[in-house]
């Protein structure tokens, strides 16, 4: 690697980066500093442990809280590993909290020589639990609280070697004939597992027999794909996947677990199965990775900095090196440097000595380069440094750095060689997906496409979750919404909406039901065939539909619909089983109630009767008239009219009559009648039929005929009547016999 000081804190950084294990292992080699190891401490001694209350239980772990919600519920573990118990022995109890908030206490055990675990089952509620110790003069050598090992005792140095059996990187694999498995990568990963995968191993011992690796991937389509098995052999062992377009998985199989190796390391992250291997006390110039090729004459170049490290470039540049041995002939280093102008400056020769040389070129005001060159690289060495930073060439023995080690934790220390026991790691994801929509609302276009998400725990950074929509089963297009910066409490219902106003319209008496409305961007795009996923801190936790399937005529399609999540469901995903309003269910619908399929989440609306009462007795009869229910005294023969009917209480002489009994004279009476038009009665106002209507009985009705029937009701034309009596005179003009 080049020692170019073009920022000074960031090589010193990737330096110790590289160099923490190495350091590490030094100090291991070095008996007369083994710091590591494992000197026993007592409960005493240990800050993990805080003050009891009760002085039978002076000392306690809190394994956890009720305030740390959901995270409480798990199982509690506590193991120690005992050497020495105090005259009379000493106990442990459990302290717990039970679901109605009461406190619980174990019956005591007894603290014995050796490992002592403690488990408390996990539980549906949040709870406290703590481990209540009768004694602080308990030695122990070892001790974790849910997996996460005491700061109170250093670990104990990973071995040299390992057996691929006892190393805890491989998991258990399913196949008899691969029986450990290094998990690459998987397709929860996300984007991250599209590079590259590689595993190198330094193998030191095979199996009788020998022992293969082979390589499991999925493909695009989500297929297996198993690759040849390769032989594996003594020294090293690499295998490199190459890199795709599409998350996957990526494993590499054993057909054995007595392959026994001193160095391992999965995509650059070196196995803690084995301490690395130290580096040599001393180094030739030819053999450091420090140093750069230069010319013929000065073969060996270290760069100190250059022009385009800018303003650090100006500061003074340094070299210190302990020379331990020199080529026959001696050998020399110069400085070569740029000036103001740009030009070269190539300094006097100096001769090296079998001592400790330092070269300090001095400050400038402008940006130059500085190289110190070698005339050869015989040149033996057993310490070099360039501006304070130290080579990875040789090693030393320095004092271990404790931190937190685990790259996957939020407080990781590149820097540390000692894990503390103080990591600390993202709370699980607290955030689900519970329905997506895709409306036809009256406003039209994207107006009706909504997500709807739940909270199953408090969240104090909603910002942290985003969703992606997986268009027309295209694959993911990675996280393309992220949620408003804002805190949510357990069961909250989140719903991202296009309109806020068609939603808050359309959603209608239900649109209270949820606890925050955020507004989408154009990115809530699903088209009622599209997968949808969500993401929290950039990964994908939980998958709708299938990414690489476009949902049209599938089982999960939502096409002017909505799915839903619920148990009762028969499609199934990676958060649960889903439920679903069937396709075009909203068409032509101006609310979710007067749809086809009410969105689950809301409630039925109340009933509200024609006289304006919740669940009132009012109804309206064919006539189009509200009628009210009333109590009827059948002594005075008055009726009460009431509008609610709840609480009534009726005395002796009293009935209550309902709008539509048989017996209430009210109901249909105002459009009731003989609707029968040839009827003596017919009421041409009438539009029931009340059986009123009374039949003709045809004949003459005119009471001076010569043929009058005092039976009929209709007149039928057939009336006769006497002819007048003839005049004695008559005029002309009277009479019909003139024309």
């Amino acid at each position: 690697m080049s020692l170019t000081s073009t920022n000074i804190s960031s090589l010193a950084e990737l330096l110790f980066q590289k160099t923490k294990t190495l350091l590490l292992l030094a100090v291991f080699t070095v008996s007369s500093l083994n710091v590591f190891a494992q000197t026993p401490t007592k409960i005493s001694d240990c800050s993990e442990f805080v003050t009891g209350t009760n002085a039978s239980w002076p000392y306690v772990l809190e394994a956890t809280t009720v305030a740390a919600g959901v995270s409480s519920q798990a199982a509690q573990t506590f193991t120690m590993n005992i050497t020495t118990l105090p005259a009379g022995g000493a106990d442990v109890r459990v302290y717990k909290t039970t679901a109605n908030g009461s406190a619980f206490f174990a019956t005591p055990q007894a603290l014995t020589l050796g490992s002592n675990t403690v488990t408390v089952a996990a539980v549906s509620f949040n709870r406290a639990v703590k481990f209540q110790f009768s004694s602080g003069d308990v030695e122990f050598d070892a001790l974790t609280l849910n997996g996460v090992a005491s700061s109170c005792v250093a670990p104990t140095p990973p071995p040299t070697t390992s057996l691929i059996s006892d190393c805890g990187d491989f998991v258990t694999g399913t196949n008899a004939s691969w029986p450990y498995i290094l998990e690459a990568t998987t397709v929860a990963a996300g984007v991250s597992s599209q590079a590259a995968q590689t595993f190198t191993m330094n193998i030191t011992t095979l199996p009788a027999g020998g022992a293969d690796v082979r390589v499991y991937k999925t493909t695009a389509n989500g297929s297996a794909f198993f690759a040849t098995p390769q032989a594996l052999t003594l020294g090293s062992n690499t295998i490199t996947v190459a890199a795709v377009s599409f998350n996957r998985a990526v494993k590499f199989q054993f057909s054995s677990g007595a392959v026994e190796f001193d160095a391992l390391s999965l995509n650059g992250v070196a196995s803690s199965c084995v301490a690395p291997t130290p580096p040599p006390t001393t180094s030739l110039i030819s053999d450091c990775g420090d140093f750069v090729s230069g010319p013929t004459a000065w073969p060996y170049v270290l760069e100190a900095t250059t022009v385009a490290a800018g303003a650090s470039s100006q500061g003074a540049q340094t070299f210190t090196m302990n020379i331990t041995n020199l080529p026959a002939g001696g050998a020399n280093v110069r400085v070569a440097k740029t000036t103001a102008n740009g030009n070269w400056f190539f300094g006097n020769p100096v001769a090296l000595g079998i001592n400790s040389i330092t070269i300090n070129v001095a400050a400038v005001s402008f940006n130059r380069a500085v190289k110190f060159q070698f005339s050869s690289g015989a040149v033996e060495f057993d310490a070099l440094s360039l501006n304070g930073v130290a080579s990875t060439c040789v090693g030393s023995v320095a004092p271990p750095v404790s931190g937190c080690t685990d790259s996957t934790a939020t407080n990781y220390d590149p820097l540390a060689t000692v894990d503390d026991g103080s990591c600390t790691y993202p709370a699980p994801p607290a955030l689900a997906l519970q329905g997506i929509l895709d409306f036809t609302v009256p406003s039209g276009g994207s107006d009706g496409k909504a997500i709807h998400v739940v909270a199953t725990d408090n969240i104090a950074d909603l910002s942290v979750y985003g969703i992606g929509v997986a268009n027309n089963g295209g694959g993911t297009d990675g996280q393309e919404y992220t949620f408003d910066a804002i805190s949510v409490s357990t069961g909250d219902d989140i719903l991202v909406v296009r309109s806020v106003s068609a939603m808050s319209s359309y959603f209608d008496a239900c649109y209270t039901e949820f606890d925050h409305v955020l507004v989408g961007t154009s990115a809530i795009s699903q088209n009622g065939d599209d997968a949808i996923e969500l993401f929290y801190n950039g990964n994908v936790i939980e998958t709708f539909g299938d990414i690489n399937v476009d949902g049209t005529g599938q089982p999960w399609e939502y096409m002017d619909s909505w799915a839903y999540k619920d148990a009762s469901g028969t499609v199934s995903f990676s958060g649960g089983n889903w439920i679903f309003g069937g396709v075009n269910c909203t068409d032509g619908s101006t609310t979710t109630y007067d749809s086809g399929c009410p969105y689950p989440l809301c409630p039925s609306l109340p009933n509200v009767d024609c006289n304006g009462v919740s669940n009132g007795p009012a109804l309206v009869d064919s006539c189009g008239v509200c009628q009210l229910a009333y109590v009827y005294n059948f002594v005075t023969h008055i009726p009460t009219y009431i509008g609610d009917t709840t609480g009534v209480v009726l005395g002796p002489t009293e009935i209550l009559v309902l709008p539509n009994s048989p017996t209430n004279p009210n109901w249909n009476s105002s459009c009731s009648g003989c609707t029968d038009s040839t009827a003596t009665n017919y009421d041409p106002s009438a539009t029931i039929d009340d059986g009123s209507c009374i039949a003709c009985v045809y004949g003459c009705t005119d009471s001076t005929a010569l043929n009058y029937d005092a039976l009929a009701t209709c007149d039928d034309g057939s009336c006769s009547y006497s002819p007048p009596p003839v005049s004695s005179t008559s005029l002309i003009s009277d009479c019909g016999d003139f024309v």
